[in-house]
């Protein structure tokens, strides 16, 4: 729904296309690549906010004490059916140890950002130079995500950790060398804070790290592609759909050539069995006709004989008398 609600535009927003103008970036991605990466945006979303809502409804869970006294506050827009199912889960053993877990990491949190709802990518885009396209250093952009300017225009770090992690930020970059073609912000993170699972601190949430070793530019590669298999195996299923309905056609069409075939024979069947009859009747008619006239020949041809032998018979009698 979403993705059909909203139209991805084929271009990029102002400052990156100064970039991408100015050569400091790989190529524009494809459109295809910008669709993929809202597609992927849209489920990352979604899985936040599940999380988000979830969290919610743990905070309630936790605030009576027996499931009977729960069900009796059921969460408005939730279903009896579905908070039950929900008590469930948080009463599970593998809930419990994974709700200790993660309460375990945000004690030990030490770094906190200061940008509330606002996307480290957002933060990092406004930051860009809008005449020379240039991006800023991830050494700023980090100081922007976690400190603050008081009223006598003093840098106020949200905790200690953070500044820490500012300073050895500035050290990799004086050391790292500089390929002004290339953004090299991420690696100076992954260097001070390493990547695990594709993530690189100080990017935010749904940022995909580059694989070791390899460049911007390669990176860009395989997302191309994925967006590429994503496109063909939306085709594959809409040709699969295509073949179903002309396979059910072409079965259809068999099973009517298969019923016609069979009235066919049945039909030419009868006509035999009609002729064959009329056949038989006729011969039975000629055997009577040809039995009739040879009796009747037989009849004329043993009449004379019949006269010969009385006429005999006489001579012999007057013979003898």
């Amino acid at each position: 729904m979403a993705t059909d609600y909203f139209q991805v535009s084929p271009d990029s927003p102002p400052k990156l296309k100064k970039i991408e103008d100015l050569n400091n970036t790989p190529p524009p991605e494809p459109f295809e690549v910008k669709k993929y990466k809202f597609r992927e945006h849209c489920f990352n979303e979604m899985r936040a906010s599940y999380r988000k809502y979830r969290s919610r409804l743990h905070e309630k869970y936790k605030k009576y004490e027996t499931d009977e006294v729960r069900m009796q506050h059921i969460p408005e827009g939730l279903s009896a059916e579905d908070w039950l199912q929900m008590l469930q889960l948080f009463a599970s053993p593998e809930f419990k140890a994974l709700s200790l877990k993660n309460a375990n990491n945000r004690s030990n949190q030490k770094v906190i950002a200061c940008t509330g709802p606002t996307p480290f990518a957002q933060t990092e885009y406004d930051m860009i130079d809008e005449e020379t396209g240039k991006l800023p250093p991830a050494s700023e952009v980090w100081m922007a995500q976690h400190s603050t300017l008081n009223a006598n225009n003093e840098r106020k770090w949200v905790d200690c950790s953070s500044e820490n992690y500012y300073h050895e930020i500035r050290r990799t970059e004086e050391v790292m060398p500089v390929d002004e073609n290339v953004n090299d912000n991420e690696d100076v993170l992954r260097v001070v804070f390493g990547a695990r699972s594709g993530y690189v601190r100080g990017k935010g949430t749904g940022y995909k790290s580059t694989a070791k070793g390899m460049t911007n530019n390669q990176n860009w590669k395989i997302e191309k592609l994925e967006a590429q298999v994503v496109d063909l195996t939306a085709k594959l299923a809409d040709q699969g759909k295509q073949n179903l309905s002309l396979t059910q056609r072409f079965e259809k069409l068999m099973e009517m050539m298969e019923n016609e075939r069979h009235e066919s024979s049945s039909r030419s069947g009868q006509r035999e069995d009609a002729l064959t009859s009329e056949d038989t009747r006729g011969e039975e008619y000629t055997r009577d006709e040809c039995s009739s006239k040879a009796n009747r020949a037989n009849k004329k041809r043993s009449a004379p004989h019949k006269q010969v032998s009385n006429s005999k018979r006489k001579n012999r009698e007057l013979r003898e008398e």
